[in-house]
């Protein structure tokens, strides 16, 4: 699963990454990418029972390859999946899905989710 950060802990890793970059290094660069993505992010984590909702959503909504959900995919289902039935088996796709994935990128998905809400007139869900 992955790991929130406190502000403080953000900011040290921010300033170890800043003081010994590795530019040309793909996962480094990720892994930059993630945390500032992290550091300015809007939008809270999904929880892993809105996750299960999204899931459910997807799955009626879309044809899912080779078991793959992309971010727009994940972003419609946490924006629309909330009155998803959900059973055992979205839970645990919902529980590998988070733990997959970056917290940077669930904080981008979030932020894309609260977008779609707020254009079709809806509350966004995911605000901190």
């Amino acid at each position: 699963m992955a790991k929130q950060r406190t502000p403080a802990q953000l900011e040290r890793e921010i300033a170890e990454f800043t003081a010994k970059p590795r530019l040309g290094d793909p996962t480094w660069e990720r892994e930059w990418a993630d945390l500032l993505s992290e550091k300015h992010a809007k939008a809270r984590l999904p929880t892993l029972g809105e996750l299960a909702h999204a899931y459910s959503y997807i799955e009626r909504e879309y044809v899912i390859t080779d078991g793959r959900i992309d971010a727009e995919q994940w972003a419609e289902g946490l924006a629309f999946g909330q009155r998803s039935s959900v059973d055992t088996s979205d839970k645990r796709h919902a529980e590998d899905a988070l733990g997959q994935l970056s917290v940077g990128k669930w904080l981008r998905i979030a932020e894309r989710a609260n977008y779609l809400a707020r254009e079709q007139g809806e509350a966004a869900r995911y605000d901190k």
